[in-house]
């Protein structure tokens, strides 16, 4: 098979099954919808990585583009792994554990980082 066309079925692939849901979500702009709006991304990158069964890391790869590009919020992080990770294979829970382990260290990180300023103006 001819690599070209093998890649080209990816990307086709790609963004019927990823980029077109998440811009479903993304560009909804009712406020009280975003939460909710947010985690179905988080549910399509799963999905997809399911259905084209890539490679370990890929998942938590997503988790950090969203997170990055702030298409997801931290809040939405924590509701997806309290809410739906219970639903994932120990697989995808794994694979993103690291990136959630970021997220409440760097919350740690930045609370302390905010005590030893307020202590130095007292």
């Amino acid at each position: 098979r001819d690599p070209r066309v093998l890649f080209q079925k990816f990307l086709d692939l790609f963004n019927k099954q990823l980029i077109k849901p998440i811009l479903k979500y993304t560009q909804n702009i009712n406020p009280t919808d975003k939460l909710e709006n947010e985690l179905q991304c988080l549910l399509e990158a799963r999905r997809f990585c399911c259905i084209t069964k890539l490679q370990s890391g890929v998942l938590c790869n997503f988790f950090q583009v969203f997170y990055e590009l702030e298409i997801v919020t931290e809040d939405t992080y924590y509701l997806w792994r309290e809410r739906d990770a219970r639903r994932c294979d120990d697989l995808a829970l794994n694979e993103v554990q690291s990136f959630l382990s970021f997220l409440e260290n760097g919350d740690a990180e930045l609370g302390e980082e905010e005590e030893a300023q307020m202590e130095a103006m007292s």
